[in-house]
C-alpha cells in the first residue's frame, strides 16, 4: 500500500472530535507518498520541524482471488513513530504505540465484499524523550508518522505464525521451530522444501500449534562474510496432502561465540569457531532525502556493498532499528552487524517499558538474520542517569536487559553498553569509546586500555565489578 496517501497535520489535535476517521467528515488537503516520514523530501510534505498528531487516508480493498471462506486478510504496518490508531471505514479496528516495530490487524470481516474502503490512519509524535528516539533527539532530524512499508496479505485459516532458525556448525544442519496457526480439528503437518535441491524435503507433525525439523544441506558452505553462502528454504503447512501455507525464505548456517583460538592467551570473537577480525564503521544510517527510510532497495544493497569494497567487513548501525530488507542485503553480500537499540534520553519506568518492548520485538523479527552477530543495547549511557547518575537501580536494571537478550537469543553476543565512561556491567564485548584527534595521544590510550584488557580487571567495568573474559 506504499504510494500516494491523502494527508493532513492536525496540530490542534482536533481530528478525533471532528470524526476525521468518518469517511466523508474531512477535506484533505495534502498527499503524502508512504512510507516516507514527513520530514522527508520524499514524502512530498517536508516538514522537519513539525510535532504532533498526522492524518492519512487512502482506499483499499482485498483482491478478488482472497475470496477463499477459509481465508483471514492482514493489514499489516512495519513502523509507525511513534503512536498509531487504524480505521477503516469509521471504526477503529486497532492501536499501537512503538516506532519501530511492526504491527497487525485482521480486516477479513471489514473486507469481505470486495468493495472499497476508507483506511484512515492517525500518527502522533512528539519525540517524547522518555521513548526510544536515538539521535533523532540532540542530533538529527526527527522521524515522524509511517515510515516502513504498509502492505496486505490473506492467510489460510491454518498458516505459520512465525519461525526461528538455529543452525549447528558441527554436523552442518538448522533445526527450524516453526509456530503454526491451525484450526482445532485439523491435522497438519510442515514440510521444508530446497527450490535447488540443496537439501532434501524435512517434514514433521504440527502438535500444539508448534512443529519442528532438521534440514541437512548435502554441501555444507558456512556463511562467513567472504562466503555469504544462503540456503533458499520454502516452508509449507500441509493439510491432507494440500498445501495451505507457504512462506518462501532462506537460512544461513554459522555460530558466533567468544572464546580461546588454539594457544592465544585471549579471547576473540570466534565465527564458525575461528577468529573474525571485525572490520567496522559506524553507521548513522539516515538518508538526506528520506531521513530514517532509504530512498530505495538498491540504496541500501550501494551502501552495504560499498561497505565491503571498502575492505570492511561490518557495520555498527547506530542506535536504529532497520528496515527488514537492510538486513537482507546485509545476509546477501556478508556484513556483520552490530545491531545497536535505540536509547530514550530520560530514565523513567515509562521510558524502560517501552525500551524494553523495542527490545523484545526487534528480536523477534529479526532473530534469523545471519548477519547480526550483536546486539549492543545502550550507549554511552545515554538516557540511562537518574537523579543519582548512572546508580545502583540503571546498573540493576541493564543487567536485566542483558539477560533478557541472552534468554530470548542464546545464539548471539550481546553488550550491555558501548561505553565511553568506563561502565560496563555484564557484557560479552569489552569495548569502549574515546575521541583523540592526536595520534600520538591515541596510540599510548590504546596502549593504555591493551595493558588494563584482562580477566579480572576492574577497568572500563562499573566499581566492585571486573572483567570475566
Amino acid at each position: 500500500l506504499n504510494g500516494e496517501w491523502a494527508f493532513d497535520f492536525d496540530p490542534d489535535d482536533a481530528g478525533r472530535t471532528g470524526e476525521w476517521f468518518k469517511p466523508g467528515t474531512h477535506e484533505w488537503s495534502k498527499t503524502i507518498v508512504v512510507p516516507y516520514p514527513w520530514e522527508s523530501k520524499l514524502s512530498g510534505v517536508h516538514e522537519p520541524d513539525y510535532r504532533g498528531v498526522g492524518w492519512y487516508h487512502r482506499k483499499i480493498a482485498a483482491p478478488a482471488d482472497w475470496k477463499a471462506p477459509e481465508n483471514r486478510v492482514f493489514l499489516i504496518f512495519g513502523a509507525i513513530d511513534w503512536s498509531a490508531t487504524v480505521w477503516i471505514d469509521g471504526q477503529e479496528v486497532g492501536q499501537h504505540a512503538n516506532g519501530y516495530i511492526p504491527f497487525e490487524i485482521d480486516v477479513t470481516d471489514l473486507l469481505a465484499d470486495g468493495k472499497e474502503h476508507d483506511l484512515i490512519v492517525r500518527a502522533e509524535d512528539n519525540n517524547d524523550p522518555r521513548t526510544p528516539t536515538g539521535k533523532q533527539i540532540n542530533w538529527y532530524t526527527h522521524t515522524s508518522g509511517i515510515w516502513q512499508t504498509v502492505y496486505m496479505e490473506a492467510r489460510g485459516a491454518s498458516h505459520i505464525d512465525r519461525f526461528k532458525t538455529f543452525p549447528n556448525v558441527e554436523n552442518g544442519s538448522a533445526r527450524i521451530e516453526l509456530a503454526v496457526s491451525a484450526q482445532e480439528d485439523s491435522r497438519l503437518e510442515v514440510r521444508a522444501v530446497s527450490p535447488n535441491g540443496a537439501f532434501d524435503t524435512a517434514t514433521a507433525p504440527v502438535r500444539g500449534n508448534r512443529a519442528s525439523l532438521v534440514v541437512k544441506p548435502k554441501e555444507v558452505t558456512l556463511w562467513t562474510p567472504d562466503t555469504p553462502h544462503l540456503y533458499d528454504l520454502t516452508l509449507q503447512v500441509v493439510d491432507g496432502g494440500n498445501v495451505v501455507d507457504e512462506v518462501a525464505t532462506y537460512f544461513a548456517i554459522r555460530s558466533l561465540e567468544t572464546g580461546k583460538w588454539q594457544d592465544q592467551p585471549f579471547e576473540s570473537v570466534l565465527l564458525n569457531g575461528k577468529p573474525v577480525y571485525v572490520q567496522a564503521a559506524l553507521h548513522q544510517s539516515f538518508h538526506p532525502d528520506g531521513i530514517y527510510t532509504y530512498p530505495s532497495d538498491k540504496i541500501i544493497q550501494e551502501d552495504l556493498q560499498l561497505t565491503r569494497d571498502s575492505g570492511l567487513n561490518s557495520l555498527r548501525v547506530h542506535i536504529k532499528v532497520e528496515e527488514p530488507r537492510f538486513y537482507y542485503w546485509a545476509d546477501k553480500l556478508g556484513v556483520l552487524i552490530w545491531y545497536d537499540l535505540p536509547n530514550f534520553w530520560r530514565w523513567s519506568e515509562a521510558a524502560t517499558e517501552r525500551f524494553e518492548n523495542t527490545l523484545r520485538g526487534s528480536i523477534h523479527r529479526d532473530f534469523n538474520h545471519p548477519s547480526i552477530f550483536l546486539w549492543v543495547l545502550f550507549n554511552e549511557t545515554w538516557g540511562l542517569r537518574g537523579r543519582d547518575g548512572y546508580g545502583h537501580e540503571q546498573q540493576k536494571w541493564v543487567r536485566s536487559m542483558y539477560e533478557l537478550t541472552k534468554r530470548l537469543d542464546p545464539t548471539r553476543l550481546c553488550e550491555d553498553m558501548s561505553p565511553c565512561n568506563y561502565d560496563h556491567v555484564i557484557t560479552d564485548i569489552n569495548s569502549w569509546h574515546f575521541y583523540i584527534n592526536n595520534y600520538d595521544a591515541a596510540r599510548n590510550h590504546i596502549q593504555n586500555a591493551v595493558d588494563s584488557t584482562y580477566p579480572g580487571s576492574p577497568w572500563n567495568y562499573v566499581e566492585g565489578l571486573t572483567q570475566k573474559g
